[in-house]
């Protein structure tokens, strides 16, 4: 038969090990809920990294959407300076119309005004905002009224810049002027309903 004390001496060597396994039980538990807890805090941690990010785009989307818009009204302003049209031909008519009455207006007697149209090997340039057309005038006149002219062309809704210009004296007070302007436009994109 099993002696008392042998029954004693299991007991406590059972109740050891139960204590060292329910003591490794809660090791392993308290290991597995602390990485838990990590895993948890670093997923937040990315989400708030995340939402941090998101705030900041959100904040330059919105930087962004005021400089579309002031960018915008910059084109629109820019835009009324410029001559528009269907074509580059009609465009420089309205050009040459438009230099042949400011002419009138002075005393400058027009003996060329000829708008340079461009040629085909330049036609990639359509994709710009805005075109150029050289306009090359030969004038007879006065200082004053070339001064005049000059003026009404500085003073003008479109825009103008002149690119080169030589005076030279003709006869008593005459001038003959070679001027070369350049004028800017931007072809009507809008589709017509037909």
């Amino acid at each position: 038969m099993i002696s008392v004390e042998q029954i004693l001496h299991r007991l406590r060597s059972r109740s050891v090990l139960i204590g060292i396994a329910a003591a490794l039980l809660l090791l392993n538990l308290g290991r597995f809920a602390a990485g838990f807890f990590e895993d948890r805090q670093t997923e937040l941690d990315s989400r708030l990294v995340r939402l941090q990010q998101q705030r900041r785009e959100a904040a330059e989307l919105e930087d962004l959407r005021a400089a579309i818009a002031d960018l915008e009204e910059r084109k629109e302003s820019v835009g009324r300076f410029l001559f528009t049209g269907d074509s580059e031909e009609q465009i420089a008519s309205a050009m040459q119309i438009l230099l042949q009455e400011k002419l009138a207006k002075t005393a400058l007697e027009p003996e060329s005004l000829r708008p340079i149209l461009r040629g085909s090997k330049e036609k990639g340039k359509d994709e710009a905002p805005f075109q150029e057309l050289a306009i090359k005038l030969r004038l007879s006149g006065s200082l004053q009224d070339f001064v005049e002219f000059l003026a009404d062309i500085y003073r003008s809704d479109q825009l103008f810049i002149i690119e080169n210009f030589v005076l030279k004296l003709a006869r008593n007070d005459v001038l003959k002027i070679l001027l070369d302007l350049k004028g800017f436009y931007q072809i009507n994109t809008e589709k017509k309903e037909g």
